[in-house]
C-alpha cells in the first residue's frame, strides 16, 4: 500500500537561482541531500539532464 510519494525540489538562494536556466545548470552546483542517497540523480534523470557516468551529484548532509 503506497501512503505517499516522494518530493524533491531544488531550492537556493536568490543570487543562485537567478543563475539558472535549465534544469542541466544545477549540475554545476553542490547539491545537499539527507536520507536519499539517489534522490538528486533520480530528479535530475527525471528532469531529462543526462548524467555521465560517475558524475557526482550531491553531498550528504549528515545529522549530528
Amino acid at each position: 500500500m503506497l501512503i505517499t510519494r516522494d518530493f524533491l525540489s531544488p531550492v537556493a538562494t536568490k543570487e543562485l537561482a537567478g543563475a539558472l536556466r535549465t534544469p542541466a545548470d544545477l549540475l554545476g552546483t553542490s547539491l545537499i541531500h539527507n536520507e536519499r542517497p539517489t534522490g538528486w540523480a533520480d530528479w535530475l534523470r527525471s528532469a531529462r539532464v543526462e548524467l555521465q557516468a560517475g558524475a557526482r551529484t550531491g553531498e550528504a548532509l549528515r545529522r549530528r
